[in-house]
């Protein structure tokens, strides 16, 4: 009945990630959840701010191998993906509660409309936080006279 009961759960979760993920689609700036990562990967949480001229994107990530980590880029998003592995080496071990998230992961994180220099980022990975930094470049506007006679 228990194993019954967290299926149809599991089901109904995953109804609705597809929900909001295709009503998500109508908005400017779609949430991170696509149909390939509803049923399959975690998802890590995100922080995205700008200072000065530049952007930041920290990812939590904790007790992920760094070569286990892999990322794209585009001008639209950046999309990190890895494994994290938390198996317990205990016998006749009785769990009350499982919250760390294990297995595969991806997050798109789509950039807001800024001119981002997707080129050059700095990234880096250190105390479970994967941080991008993107230079944010000046818009350069051209100025045209418009001479009336």
């Amino acid at each position: 009945m228990r194993d019954k009961l967290f299926n149809n759960l599991k089901e109904i979760q995953q109804e609705m990630l597809k929900i909001v993920s295709e009503v998500s689609t109508l908005t400017q700036y779609p949430m991170t959840l696509d149909q390939n990562n509803i049923d399959s990967h975690w998802v890590p949480h995100c922080d995205m701010f700008s200072i000065a001229d530049k952007l930041y994107i920290i990812l939590e990530i904790a007790n992920i191998n760094h070569n286990e980590l892999r990322y794209s880029i585009n001008e639209n998003f950046i999309k990190v993906n890895g494994k994290r592995n938390c198996e317990y080496q205990y016998k006749n071990v009785s769990f009350y509660n499982m919250e760390i998230e294990s297995g595969d992961f991806e997050r798109k994180i789509y950039f807001p409309d800024l001119n981002i220099d997707i080129h050059h980022p700095e990234i880096k990975y250190e105390e479970g936080f994967l941080k991008f930094v993107f230079p944010i470049k000046e818009d350069k506007v051209q100025v045209i006279h418009i001479q009336i006679d």
